[in-house]
């Protein structure tokens, strides 16, 4: 459809030449009513159909924009746990919303005018040879012109245009990060320090986009004088002929207005240069995002166990989150199906790298990890998730109501189910003060709630999941005394028969443990239960358990 609308476009000035050659000079007047009504039905028929194409090309454009970003959000939620150690939500967010929308202008905004003057160019020139094959070879003259004018300026847009995305992936990063901190920002009293940095960041980034900009209209500018120059000279040349007589005056007005569908995309590429750059560069950061690897899939081999009976054992397990440094080193643990074992120790000793391992965000070598026997790496990512819940240190939330959240693990729980979780978790009446009780919508990250009251929701959600192995990072870190002596009591029933690993920084959380396992610096120090540690004279726990109370008393 673009090739037909754009040679219906090229019709008028071969028409304009038959009627000054044939019409009117050589006073034909029979030919000029058909002519006529070519000339006006031609564009009427152009403009149909350039309607159609531009409607079909925009619902294409936006229908592959879509699955790029689907593409793209779905193999960001099957990226390793590795990847979102070292990436800020912010500069995800700028390449998932970004940088597809630079792809999209480009896509629906500039298809359609790059085809069509594809097609110009090359009917218009077999139009023009038809008419003086010389002047056509002149004209073609300019063409390493603009080749060369593109070269020069490309390289120096291409590079200012990736600084500049770069510059603004960082400011996203740090926007999401001081707009998520509101409070410590408002609490510090550091808006205007906050509002000097976003502004020098902005200030460098709008630099950048100056010199990249500069040098687009450099290269508008010089496009338009080769432009000029060619033309110009071409209409010159015609008139010489005509005097000459070697050329009509016809040819000449139709040849001069094919000069436009042949240069005239010349000038059009070097305006629309920038916006093509700007899509070039948005596709190599999505093409990188999209070449970093995946989680590796379940073997063929994978086994699958409906309902863990719970029995988990670490062997040597060696891990870090690079070659050279270690976070583990050696540890060897059996763990009884339904115990519970407490990880405690100072801040980096490993408790919480040991739940990673465990929830498989990261892959165990060397050493193993058995959870029924089987070595967690043969399990099939379904069995494992279906039999392993989580509550972090930070609740997590969604944008939804409070029924949807307690039932993100479970999306076919009923409400009686639901209730009967938060009722474990002493949120039921709370739930039951909100406007709506379990439909009342929590906002963005659950922000109608305080930290305790999230917190208990998230448990909640745990606790509807049944899962065969409960772990609990700090889970209570955002509790106060009462709410936290309620869940105590809801968590010894729920964790009865139950395998549980706990990481807690309050011991007396965990003193009614199976087992207490004592990290430091990445090795196990201490084993036993509370009584049994309490017992030895200098231990590593009960030096941290008198230092604890006597803070307290």
């Amino acid at each position: 459809m673009t090739a037909i609308c754009t040679v219906t476009s090229l019709v008028p000035p071969y028409l304009l030449g038959l009627i000054v050659d044939e019409v009117i000079g050589k006073n034909q007047m029979d030919l000029f009513v058909p002519v006529m009504v070519i000339f006006i039905v031609t564009p009427l028929v152009g403009n149909f159909v350039g309607f159609i194409n531009n409607y079909t090309v925009s619902l294409i454009g936006h229908k592959l924009v879509l699955d790029m970003r689907r593409q793209l959000y779905e193999h960001l939620q099957n990226l390793p746990m590795r990847f979102y150690d070292k990436s800020s939500t912010g500069a995800l967010m700028e390449r998932l919303m970004g940088d597809v929308a630079q792809v999209q202008q480009m896509v629906t905004g500039q298809t359609i005018t790059m085809a069509s003057d594809i097609v110009a160019c090359v009917v218009a020139m077999g139009f023009m040879i038809s008419l003086n094959w010389r002047m056509s070879l002149l004209l073609s003259l300019f063409v390493p012109l603009y080749v060369f004018n593109y070269r020069f300026f490309i390289v120096r847009i291409r590079k200012w245009g990736e600084i500049v995305r770069q510059k603004m992936e960082v400011i996203s990063a740090n926007m999401q990060e001081r707009l998520t901190g509101a409070l410590a920002v408002k609490a510090f009293n550091r808006e205007k320090t906050e509002d000097r940095h976003f502004a020098h960041r902005a200030y460098d980034a709008k630099d950048s986009a100056v010199k990249t900009h500069i040098n687009s209209i450099a290269f508008g500018t010089t496009s338009n004088l080769i432009y000029w120059i060619g033309q110009t000279g071409i209409y010159l040349i015609g008139c010489y002929l005509v005097i000459r007589n070697e050329m009509t005056l016809g040819a000449v007005i139709a040849f001069t207005s094919y000069c436009v569908y042949l240069l005239g995309p010349a000038v059009r590429f070097s305006q629309m240069t920038d916006q093509v750059e700007r899509a070039m560069i948005s596709v190599n950061r999505i093409g990188e995002l999209l070449n970093e690897p995946i989680d590796p899939p379940d073997p063929k081999d994978a086994v699958y166990i409906d309902k863990f009976k719970g029995h988990v054992e670490l062997k040597d397990l060696t891990f870090g989150y690079d070659d050279e440094n270690m976070v583990l080193k050696g540890i060897n643990l059996d763990v009884a199906a339904g115990k519970t074992v407490a990880l405690v120790g100072h801040t980096g000793c490993g408790k919480t790298t040991i739940i990673s391992l465990l929830l498989r965000f990261y892959r165990v070598k060397p050493g193993q990890i058995l959870i029924d026997g089987v070595d967690i790496n043969r399990l099939s990512h379904q069995c494992l998730r279906n039999n392993i819940a989580m509550v972090p240190q930070e609740p997590v939330l969604f944008e939804g109501t409070v029924r949807e959240n307690i039932a993100y693990g479970m999306p076919g729980a009923g409400l009686e189910q639901i209730i009967s979780a938060a009722k474990a978790a002493e949120i039921h009446q709370m739930i039951l003060e909100l406007p709506d009780g379990y439909d009342t919508f929590l906002g963005e990250e659950g922000m109608k709630l305080s930290v305790g009251q999230k917190q208990r929701i998230v448990i909640a959600r745990a606790i509807l999941a049944d899962p065969s192995i409960l772990i609990m990072d700090e889970a209570t870190s955002s509790l106060d005394t009462e709410s936290e002596r309620l869940l105590q009591k809801a968590l010894s029933i729920i964790m009865a028969n139950r395998t549980c690993f706990v990481v807690a920084h309050r011991l007396s959380t965990i003193v009614g443990a199976d087992i207490i396992v004592v990290l430091s610096q990445g090795k196990i120090l201490e084993v036993g239960r509370h009584e049994e540690l309490l017992a030895i004279e200098n231990g590593h726990y009960r030096q941290l358990y008198l230092t604890q109370f006597t803070k307290v008393a």
